[in-house]
């Protein structure tokens, strides 16, 4: 998972995102080590079906800004940030990711994903 730094009762880091050929911040709670395989595999699986995702990331973002048209370049419009990895110890999963839209309106959506379902977004800025 690259450098870590110790937070606690966490870690906190970077990683690149191959998908989106980014470097992300992420924050990842400290578990025992079956656990940790399974965050570096959950990343991984992130990572290689990053589409699937967007498009989960592009209908909850047109449901909260209650957007009618499509959002034009997801990927150029919307720069992934962070990622809040879940300790992977019970499924589904809880995790959260957060994004910085730099194109119209400059404010940050943060998701909360249980599985592969969007519960809630919060909007800053």
């Amino acid at each position: 998972m690259g450098i870590l730094k110790d937070a606690g009762d966490s870690f906190e880091g970077e990683k690149e995102v191959e998908s989106v050929q980014l470097s992300v911040g992420f924050h990842l709670p400290k578990v025992i080590t079956p656990q940790r395989q399974k965050q570096i595999e959950f990343f991984k699986d992130f990572d290689e079906n990053y589409s699937i995702f967007r498009e989960l990331f592009t209908a909850a973002i047109k449901r909260e800004m209650e957007l009618e048209n499509e959002v034009d370049d997801f990927d150029q419009d919307y720069k992934l940030k962070f990622m809040a990895l879940p300790t992977c110890v019970k499924e589904p999963f809880e995790w959260e990711i957060t994004y910085y839209e730099n194109k119209n309106f400059h404010h940050w959506f943060t998701f909360s994903i249980r599985g592969n379902e969007v519960l809630h977004v919060t909007m800053d800025g």
